[in-house]
């Protein structure tokens, strides 16, 4: 059986359009410490949470929650992000995804995403080159 070997949270973007570059600045900083921490910690995956922004989980799809399940995916580009492919841990998605469904915790299966700048732009920094596997799991902002 795996372990946590860390956590974290951040913020993604700044939107707050008073002094901009200090706050930019910290959310990089932030940034940079996971990723310190991240390749000290050595993980074999990502367990990446996020709320998406009406690309994947729009009005027609509205599941609270969606963990991607492909092998590998390809940034949707907005905000000037490359679409540089990033390595999907679909196996292990598949046996969370399993193991929620037996504890009656109803997630959606998605076997395919369009990262956006929510997932995409930490990722850069956190795990440059997309070379830890990612099980993203959005959270369908639509619903809360």
């Amino acid at each position: 059986m795996g372990s946590i070997v860390a956590a974290a949270a951040t913020s993604h973007v700044v939107m707050d359009p008073t002094d901009v570059r200090t706050q930019a600045g910290q959310v990089i900083d932030g940034f940079k410490q996971i990723a310190a921490e991240v390749a000290r910690t050595r993980p074999d995956l990502l367990l990446y949470i996020t709320s998406d922004h009406m690309v994947n989980l729009g009005y027609r799809l509205q599941p609270s929650f969606a963990l991607g399940c492909a092998d590998s995916y390809t940034p949707l580009g907005d905000m000037q992000i490359p679409r540089q492919p990033m390595a999907g841990a679909g196996a292990f998605a598949d046996a969370l995804l399993r193991h929620m469904d037996q504890a009656g915790f109803d997630l959606a299966r998605a076997e395919s995403l369009d990262p956006d700048h929510g997932i995409a732009l930490p990722l850069r920094i956190i795990n440059p080159g997309g070379r830890i596997p990612v099980a993203p799991l959005l959270v369908n902002i639509n619903r809360t």
